[in-house]
């Protein structure tokens, strides 16, 4: 069975690029020990899409960003009062949100279009099965 990290791999590279291509930080200087303030928000953002909007456990979360669930909860906590108070937090926030989800649903209504084609052929099949064995 696939882990929460397994499973959201996709979705946690898509967040990564996306504060990368708002920010300029890098994954590898993310997962950093820096308390430089754009990259501490950087990674606030991802820990608190991670565990919030996605689902992951704080411990999963943590491990992605590699931060301990602590820290993971001190993002949860803090969110809304940095949401209301810093707009650089803000605005990097709501836009890699907005993104992130703009591009998901791209891509499920594009997985919803391959399973329906692929329904479609397995109901022929099907058919084409049933119509054999009614002829014996």
């Amino acid at each position: 069975m696939k882990t929460k990290i397994e499973q959201n791999k996709h979705k946690i590279d898509l967040l990564f690029k996306l504060v990368k291509d708002y920010t300029g930080i890098p994954k590898e200087k993310i997962r950093n020990k820096t308390r430089v303030y754009e990259v501490a928000m950087a990674r606030n953002t991802i820990g608190v899409m991670l565990h919030s909007e996605l689902g992951m456990t704080i411990m999963a979360t943590g491990e992605v960003i590699n931060r301990d669930h602590s820290s993971v909860h001190h993002y949860v906590r803090n969110h809304v009062d940095k949401m209301k108070f810093d707009p650089f937090y803000r605005n990097m926030y709501t836009e890699v949100s907005n993104s992130f989800w703009a591009k998901m649903s791209k891509a499920d209504i594009n997985d919803i279009s391959l399973r329906i084609k692929s329904l479609h052929r397995e109901i022929l099949e099907l058919k084409r099965t049933q119509e054999l064995i009614k002829s014996r």
